[in-house]
């Protein structure tokens, strides 16, 4: 950036392969929630330092109803990166969220 070197480790190719089968289970017509579930959880578990994708996971498991984790996801977002808008946006929604109450929960038919 300008004359300043940025440097940035590279994204684990797993977590990468995983998130981009989330996208696309999201992207389903209706979304395929539980693959995406599934597939953030891997990706995860190869990069731990992603605030992006708790921020994502969180909000997958907060739509599948699963309010808990999505708050320990949302929690482990902004502690990577606090000032991280999306993963503030998830805090916020979670503030009006009743431990363990389902926010909208949507299944495939």
């Amino acid at each position: 950036m300008g004359k300043d070197l940025v440097a940035t480790p590279a994204a684990d190719y797993r977590a990468y392969g995983a998130y981009a089968q989330a996208q696309l289970a999201l992207g389903s017509d209706p979304p395929d929630l539980p693959r995406a579930l599934e597939q953030l959880r891997l990706a995860t578990d190869h990069d731990r330092h992603d605030a992006h994708l708790w921020t994502m996971r969180g909000q997958v498991e907060l739509r599948l109803g699963e309010v808990d984790a999505a708050r320990r996801s949302s929690a482990r977002a902004l502690a990577l990166r606090p000032e991280y808008v999306p993963a503030r946006a998830l805090a916020a929604s979670l503030q009006q969220q009743p431990s363990g109450a389902p926010q909208v929960v949507q299944r495939r038919p």
